[in-house]
């Protein structure tokens, strides 16, 4: 959290990277345990984009504090940008559903 805080120069909002961090984290395969965290906690292993998958299923070893706090900060960062693109998804798929609502509502909707 502290590079993460760190590297954006934003160490009095740490408490909005903690999403981003938490999900790279969970996501990611313990060395200890050999299972991602998620996986553990739901049974089955998290939905991610192809990509993101095979960077996040590295095993985070926390023996190397440094090497596991930069690839925490690298997964906070594509989490990050996955969020922000998810958003922009979500308010296109929201206003096509109100125009197709909208239609339905006056009769022009054809299926």
């Amino acid at each position: 959290l502290k590079k993460v805080c760190e590297a954006s120069q934003s160490v009095k909002d740490w408490e909005k990277h903690l999403p981003d961090l938490v999900l790279g984290y969970n996501s990611g395969v313990q060395q200890s345990t050999g299972y991602a965290p998620y996986t553990l906690v739901y049974g089955v292993p998290p939905v991610l984009p192809a990509a993101r998958r095979e960077r996040l299923s590295q095993v985070v070893s926390v023996e190397d504090v440094e090497a596991a706090a930069d690839d925490l900060v690298q997964r906070a960062a594509v989490m990050s940008r996955n969020a922000v693109m998810a958003a922009g998804n979500l308010l296109i798929a929201q206003r096509r559903d109100q125009l197709t609502y909208a239609r339905k509502r006056d009769g022009t909707y054809l299926p």
